[in-house]
């Protein structure tokens, strides 16, 4: 938030005032150039106007010229170091170039020379909130509220961090209460579905998205939360619509979308057509969506992926009537349109090949991992379970002794994922029911850097998990493919390797939170996109204890009727 000041200055020449105040009516009706003509003005009368300088600022701000705003925020102040907008707006600006820490100073020395100044608190908690700060931004929104009880922005931020924290009642009441002072905040509206989505109240949730989306109906953010809600309870026509807006928010490149919209495939015929696929999103959903790729190229079209660069050799292998390429951006004015007949982002394939439940028969993914590199990892695997205690040097521990062939069992646990991660995740003790089993090696399928959590877990539980150096989850794709496919069972929560096993037909328990992404759908126990996943939902939010135990008993069956001797 900017403050532009209006003059209250009485001893200066009329001229200086008339002047100042035309700038700012120019300023707030958006003609930004017409209004640093007359601030100027205002300096040519008085060359130390600490309002027309912070004026100027604000404009240059507004047009994206940071460095100019501040050069011009540094000179107000040092004319007048008690300048208090002039401290604000300088914070804002840093802020807006990520310079957190001399944001927040300079919001403190604005909020110590008038401890009453709103706005400096609010801007102040917007930066600890991007700081994950979250406490003290609690307490500088509530800050902002006492000393003006009517900011419904502060409201709805402080929502946001409650929903942050997992305080969940509290987000609720937050939004609410924004919505309280301005019954027209479709912003508001649209958090407040969020929270209930978590809260598992998901018919409120679509009466707020569908507030929001009446006050402001170009709420694009409104429509595409609604559009993921809509495909969770299985509403795929409607769904698959309303995800059409995450193009339009600030979820997607937006402008390539447009680049290319006057040839994208609408469920047009494809026989002899060449169609240019790209993927859109992360690794789970590329895997997702290439089950379509099938079904592409049975109409006929000759289909060009572009993809990452890491699912290449795995995509070739499993779809060879298809060319796959890097996804660097070969959708710019140097790549003719005309090399294909259509283009298509993977997400859009969903609304013309799986408009319904029953379009998903017998169209689970399919993919085919490196046979040779799996045999090499499964071998190693099953004789590394036979050594007594010998470290070997591709594992970072060494394995206990053992008597037969153990089923060999991939683990995964943890998510990374931005928001969300944190729901869906849990930790290696959580699961040490399930490690306990006797009969099974437990393989590291976990992506990232596990060693410390799982150095503390086997000095506290006394369980070794087989952790392969050689394979880097994040980096070599293929060669993870081939270490999941090596797995008898994989038992993962919702990430990256659920997708893996579930598209390499992997046998596959997959532990979910209360409310789940969208496409695990709600209160069924397998998954229209794998047909080897077998689900397990928690009863109440963040309660795994009920999942791990089912999952045990699972395990203990599978175990018994395929455990081999050597």
């Amino acid at each position: 938030m900017i403050t532009v000041k209006n003059t209250t200055v009485s001893d200066k020449e009329d001229a200086a005032q008339k002047a100042l105040q035309k700038g700012v009516n120019l300023y707030q009706a958006g003609k930004l150039d017409e209004a640093i003509q007359w601030y100027e003005k205002v300096l040519e009368i008085q060359p130390n106007n600490i309002n027309a300088l912070c004026n100027i600022g604000a404009v240059l701000q507004n047009q994206g010229k940071l460095n100019e705003a501040i050069k011009k925020y540094k000179k107000s102040i040092a004319i007048n170091p008690d300048f208090v907008g002039g401290y604000n707006n300088l914070a804002f600006a840093l802020q807006q170039q990520e310079k957190f820490d001399e944001a927040i100073i300079h919001y403190q020395k604005a909020i110590l020379l008038e401890p009453s100044y709103a706005a400096a608190h609010y801007n102040l908690a917007n930066t600890l909130k991007d700081q994950n700060r979250l406490d003290e931004a609690v307490i500088s929104y509530k800050r902002a509220i006492t000393i003006e009880p009517e900011h419904f922005e502060a409201y709805r931020n402080l929502g946001l961090v409650y929903s942050m924290q997992g305080e969940l009642a509290d987000a609720v009441a937050s939004y609410k209460k924004a919505i309280a002072i301005n019954p027209k905040f479709s912003e508001a509206y649209s958090n407040l579905g969020i929270v209930l989505i978590d809260q598992y109240k998901l018919d409120e949730a679509l009466i707020s998205y569908q507030k929001a989306i009446d006050i402001e109906p170009n709420n694009n953010d409104a429509y595409h939360n609604l559009g993921l809600l809509q495909l969770l309870l299985g509403d795929f026509k409607s769904g698959w619509e309303n995800i059409d807006y995450r193009w339009k928010s600030d979820l997607l490149d937006f402008k390539r979308y447009e680049r290319c919209k006057k040839i994208l495939w609408s469920g047009e015929p494809l026989a002899l057509k060449r169609i240019l696929v790209w993927e859109e999103q992360g690794v789970g959903e590329s895997i997702i969506f290439s089950s379509m790729i099938p079904d592409l190229v049975n109409m006929g079209a000759k289909v060009v992926l572009e993809c990452d660069k890491r699912l290449i050799p795995l995509y070739s292998r499993s779809f060879p009537e298809i060319t796959c390429i890097h996804n660097k951006d070969p959708l710019t004015v140097n790549s003719p349109y005309n090399r294909y007949d259509y283009i298509v982002p993977f997400g859009n394939l969903c609304r013309w090949l799986r408009p319904d439940k029953n379009s998903f028969v017998a169209s689970s993914v399919n993919l085919t991992a490196n046979n040779d590199k799996k045999a090499v990892i499964r071998n190693r695997y099953r004789d590394t379970s036979l050594k007594c205690g010998v470290e070997n040097k591709l594992f970072s521990q060494a394995v206990p002794p053992k008597a037969k062939k153990d089923i060999l069992i991939g683990i995964s646990w943890y998510s990374k994922s931005p928001g969300y991660g944190k729901k869906k995740s849990m930790t290696l003790f959580d699961l040490q029911p399930l490690l306990d089993i006797q009969g099974v090696t437990f393989v590291d399928l976990q992506y990232g850097d596990t060693h410390k959590e799982r150095e503390d877990f086997s000095k506290k539980a006394g369980i070794n998990i087989i952790h392969d150096d050689s394979i880097d989850q994040m980096t070599d794709l293929d060669s993870f493919a081939a270490q999941v496919a090596a797995m008898d069972m994989v038992v993962t929560i919702s990430n990256t390797t659920a997708h893996m096993a579930g598209a390499l037909r992997v046998p596959t328990l997959l532990m979910l939170a209360k409310v789940p992404l969208w496409y695990w759908l709600l209160d069924c126990d397998d998954s229209p996109w794998y047909s080897s996943l077998k689900l397990y939902r928690q009863d109440r939010v963040g309660e795994w204890e009920g999942v791990v135990n089912q999952v045990v008993r699972e395990v203990n069956r599978f175990v018994d009727k395929n455990r081999l001797d050597c």
